[in-house]
């Protein structure tokens, strides 16, 4: 069972409960597919429409990023994906 970490902000918008959420998936694409299932529209906050993750946001698996281009990747192995948002500020 993978641990999903999400980031506040997307947590607040889509309603997640605090913590990890908990999923069984092959690869990063079917584990945020999942989450949009439960959480619909999150995948658009996540991941381009033409694929790959968006420039804004960084997808961590055991601590390691993610290419943003990696998302048929296996999470085999892996025990927390972590789903981070840059900051804007100024």
């Amino acid at each position: 069972m993978l641990n999903v970490k999400v980031a506040t902000r997307l947590r607040e918008i889509y309603e997640i409960p605090p913590g990890a959420y908990k999923v069984e998936a092959d690869t990063v694409d079917s584990v945020i597919a999942k989450l949009d299932a439960d959480f619909p529209g999150i995948r658009g906050d996540v991941l381009l429409q033409e694929g790959g993750v968006r420039p804004d946001v960084v997808i961590y698996l055991d601590g390691e990023p993610l290419a943003a281009t990696e998302t048929a990747r296996s999470v085999a192995g892996v025990s927390t994906m972590r789903i981070v948002q840059a900051m804007a500020g100024g």
